[in-house]
């Protein structure tokens, strides 16, 4: 079944990098946004602009008392104060962009309440989420916990990988890495609300870096795409081809048929899905922002996300033989003296 995106949308952007993201995407498709963080500082507007027309800016201040550095389920437990505030944001948007970056604890806590909140207004949820790299052990699990959690209640998630990005070119530092990353997702923002997409679709965003070639950015792309996931589980991909308005076709071609050709190639190899469709791919050129800008995106369908799964060493329990399952884990406040909070 298509999704459909329908207007009124609404723009949803968590913690400090999904509040920049969530800004940008919000002026390029001219609908309303919701920045929700625990963090006052991600709310407030780094060039003091308001918005233009009939577009509104609401934000949601998640509240964790004195605590100078709360932990995940602290902060989820301050969001679902707030779970009212949200909702009504959220009602009359049938359609809800949710972004967020899962290596924060802004992301990993309130990206799962927000997406109740979308069920709970019957709003379709279109996700997506920055993985954490692959050194930051502590916020692997959480990031895995989360992802899942969205997995289940979007109609359409799309994942970038920073862990990939960085292994795929190990001289880039984490801020460089974080920008390939967030114009990744910009590409894949104006894609995802042009295309029609069929629900329940769960998609890897892989980017090369601006280069003076494009089948060198094509390469960092391929490598980056393949370090989220198996060869087989590509089912189809889509190419953005960024480097000015008037890219040659002949160049096209050549980058659409060494793509199929790498993807071709892994459909048919002893890892593939049984049964299976060779993967396809489909290149489009779009004018980049810089006419001297020189980059490959590519958005692959993927089955299944076995590498993110492993995040969450208790992803394998089933969802019926795990207890409360529907109400994410957080800390409670049991007002106790000698017992003020458990986890």
């Amino acid at each position: 079944m298509s999704l459909q995106m329908q207007d009124p949308m609404l723009v949803v952007g968590i913690g400090g990098a999904g509040s920049k993201l969530a800004r940008r995407a919000s002026d390029m498709l001219e609908c309303d946004s919701l920045l929700i963080s625990n963090d006052k500082g991600d709310l407030q507007s780094p060039d003091g602009d308001t918005p233009q027309g009939r577009r509104s800016i609401r934000t949601v201040a998640v509240g964790t008392g004195a605590v100078i550095n709360p932990t995940v389920g602290l902060v989820r437990a301050g969001a679902y104060e707030k779970i009212d505030e949200i909702r009504a944001a959220i009602s009359g948007h049938p359609t809800v962009i949710l972004m967020g970056n899962l290596a924060g604890k802004s992301g990993c806590a309130i990206c799962p309440a927000v997406s109740e909140a979308c069920a709970a207004e019957d709003a379709k949820l279109v996700s997506f989420a920055i993985m954490p790299f692959g050194h930051e052990k502590s916020r692997l699990f959480s990031a895995g916990v989360a992802l899942r959690r969205l997995r289940e209640t979007s109609a359409c998630v799309t994942v970038v990988d920073n862990d990939s990005i960085s292994e795929s070119n190990p001289d880039l530092s984490p801020r460089e890495c974080y920008d390939i990353a967030e114009a990744a997702v910009m590409y894949a923002v104006g894609f995802v609300t042009r295309s029609e997409l069929e629900a329940g679709t769960e998609s890897l965003l892989a980017a090369g870096r601006n280069r003076d070639s494009l089948e060198e950015s094509l390469r960092d792309a391929l490598k980056t795409a393949y370090g989220s996931t198996s060869p087989g589980a590509i089912r189809h991909s889509v190419l953005y081809v960024a480097g000015g308005e008037d890219v040659p076709a002949g160049l096209l071609r050549s980058v659409a048929a060494l793509t199929e050709g790498v993807l071709g190639g892994s459909g048919s190899s002893g890892n593939s899905v049984p049964d299976a469709q060779v993967p396809t791919a489909e290149t489009a050129s779009i004018q980049a922002a810089s006419p001297d800008e020189s980059r490959v995106i590519m958005m692959s369908t993927v089955r299944g996300m076995a590498k993110f799964e492993k995040y969450d060493p208790l992803g394998t329990i089933p969802a019926d033989k795990t207890l409360d399952w529907s109400t994410p884990e957080c800390s409670i406040d049991c007002r106790l003296p000698d017992m003020y909070q458990l986890e």
